[in-house]
């Protein structure tokens, strides 16, 4: 048997960032796997600089996710400051980058995507040279130590991330044994039972997409294996690594 914490991920908007250069930037279908370890090394109280705690996190987990909704796309315009810059000079600093002392300044058009009302199961799966407990996870996902949202900052959470210790042989397993959030325990919560019951008119009755990384205990057949750049390298230098991520389509019952 495997270790594994579950875990929901819903909200009103999410973005999960590709590779991106120049004014648009798009978003995945599922959460990347930097956004993931994002979101729990927001939980753990490790801060952006910590290279070696970040390391350490990304050597302990690894995650499958199963695509509940796939909410709908949104494109959002907007425009930037952006400086006139000449040459080949790059400046040290956002904020030199913006001082119009420097640099004239002009504006730029950029378009951002989004996910709206997406819905997402998350099996974490915990290493056994995992530096955190599986018990420790549990523990500050449900009283995070900094903020966490669902891509970028302005992707909030709309309910709970509502962990739970699972062991199970693989992870797909893992989340088939979540119990509903708000529907187990001595005293349920009703409010967000209810919020459960509505999220289901998201879902698809039909089928759901999975996508998990290499290496993690998985039953469930691949069916293609797709390359990202999602693997944090140096995050001060916003440098990302490649990956492989499989993906499947399971039929549901009466699907």
């Amino acid at each position: 048997m495997e270790t594994f914490v579950t875990f929901q991920l819903y909200g009103p908007m999410a973005s999960w960032g590709d590779i991106a250069v120049g004014e648009l930037r798009t978003s995945q279908l599922q959460p990347t796997r930097s956004a993931l370890l994002g979101l729990v090394g927001a939980a753990l109280g490790i801060r952006r600089e910590e290279d070696e705690a970040l390391r350490r996190l990304g050597a302990s987990l690894a995650f499958a996710v199963c695509v509940e909704a796939p909410g709908a796309p949104l494109r959002d315009y907007h425009t930037i400051q952006h400086p006139q810059k000449t040459g080949d000079e790059r400046p040290f600093s956002r904020a030199r980058e913006l001082d119009a002392d420097v640099y004239p300044q002009g504006t730029m058009q950029t378009w951002r995507d989004y996910r709206v009302d997406a819905l997402y199961s998350v099996a974490m799966w915990i290493k056994p040279e995992s530096a955190w407990s599986a018990e420790e996870l549990v523990e500050r996902l449900n009283a995070p130590r900094f903020p966490l949202y669902m891509g970028r900052r302005a992707c909030v959470l709309a309910l709970p991330l509502a962990p739970q210790l699972i062991e199970a042989e693989d992870a797909g397993a893992a989340l088939e044994g979540r119990v509903a959030p708000g529907t187990g325990g001595d005293k349920p919560l009703e409010s967000l039972k209810m919020l459960t019951e509505q999220l289901r008119g998201l879902c698809d009755k039909k089928s759901r997409l999975w996508f998990w990384e290499e290496g993690i205990p998985m039953a469930l057949k691949s069916k293609s294996v797709a390359q990202r750049r999602d693997e944090p390298g140096c995050r001060q230098r916003w440098q990302f690594q490649w990956r492989l991520e499989h993906q499947a389509i399971q039929t549901l019952q009466g699907g």
